[in-house]
Protein backbone atom coordinates (compact mmCIF):
# COMPACT_ATOMS: atom_id res chain seq x y z
CA UNK A 1 0.00 0.00 0.00
CA UNK A 2 1.48 3.30 -0.35
CA UNK A 3 2.13 5.64 1.52
CA UNK A 4 2.77 9.18 1.46
CA UNK A 5 4.80 11.88 3.67
CA UNK A 6 3.32 15.48 4.16
CA UNK A 7 6.27 17.50 5.73
CA UNK A 8 6.86 20.83 6.62
CA UNK A 9 3.30 21.52 6.97
CA UNK A 10 2.53 25.85 7.33
CA UNK A 11 -0.79 25.75 8.76
CA UNK A 12 -3.13 29.28 8.83
CA UNK A 13 -3.54 29.03 12.72
CA UNK A 14 -5.94 31.59 12.62
CA UNK A 15 -9.65 31.52 13.87
CA UNK A 16 -12.94 32.50 11.19
CA UNK A 17 -11.94 36.18 12.43
CA UNK A 18 -8.27 36.01 11.50
CA UNK A 19 -7.51 36.34 14.80
CA UNK A 20 -3.81 34.01 15.67
CA UNK A 21 -5.10 30.55 17.22
CA UNK A 22 -2.61 28.91 20.01
CA UNK A 23 -2.84 24.81 19.00
CA UNK A 24 -0.27 22.33 17.83
CA UNK A 25 -0.73 20.83 14.82
CA UNK A 26 2.12 18.17 13.41
CA UNK A 27 4.46 19.47 11.10
CA UNK A 28 4.24 16.06 9.28
CA UNK A 29 1.59 13.79 8.61
CA UNK A 30 2.01 9.99 7.13
CA UNK A 31 -0.99 8.61 4.89
CA UNK A 32 -2.32 6.14 2.96
CA UNK A 33 -3.94 5.99 -0.31
CA UNK A 34 -7.00 4.38 1.37
CA UNK A 35 -6.73 6.90 3.81
CA UNK A 36 -7.08 9.87 1.35
CA UNK A 37 -9.97 7.52 -0.81
CA UNK A 38 -7.48 7.22 -3.53
CA UNK A 39 -6.75 4.77 -5.72
CA UNK A 40 -2.82 3.11 -5.85
CA UNK A 41 -2.87 4.30 -9.34
CA UNK A 42 -3.58 7.84 -8.54
CA UNK A 43 -1.60 10.39 -9.96
CA UNK A 44 0.47 13.24 -7.96
CA UNK A 45 -1.87 16.15 -8.83
CA UNK A 46 -4.71 13.96 -7.36
CA UNK A 47 -2.73 12.99 -4.42
CA UNK A 48 -1.64 16.50 -3.68
CA UNK A 49 -5.04 17.66 -4.18
CA UNK A 50 -6.92 14.88 -1.72
CA UNK A 51 -4.09 15.81 1.08
CA UNK A 52 -5.06 19.23 0.90
CA UNK A 53 -8.71 17.83 1.47
CA UNK A 54 -7.86 15.52 4.26
CA UNK A 55 -5.47 17.92 6.29
CA UNK A 56 -8.43 20.25 6.23
CA UNK A 57 -11.26 18.01 7.00
CA UNK A 58 -9.11 15.63 9.68
CA UNK A 59 -7.20 18.86 11.65
CA UNK A 60 -9.91 21.29 10.92
CA UNK A 61 -7.66 23.94 9.73
CA UNK A 62 -5.94 25.02 6.02
CA UNK A 63 -2.94 25.09 5.18
CA UNK A 64 -0.26 27.72 3.18
CA UNK A 65 1.73 24.54 1.79
CA UNK A 66 3.29 21.78 2.25
CA UNK A 67 5.87 18.92 0.81
CA UNK A 68 4.70 15.31 0.30
CA UNK A 69 6.53 12.41 -0.70
CA UNK A 70 5.86 8.69 -1.25
CA UNK A 71 7.58 6.79 1.52
CA UNK A 72 8.91 3.04 2.01
CA UNK A 73 5.58 0.66 3.95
Amino acid sequence: MKKFKARCIQWDKTDDNGSPVEIELPEEVTVTCEDLQLPANATQQEIENELSVYLLDYYGFYHFGYFFEEVDD
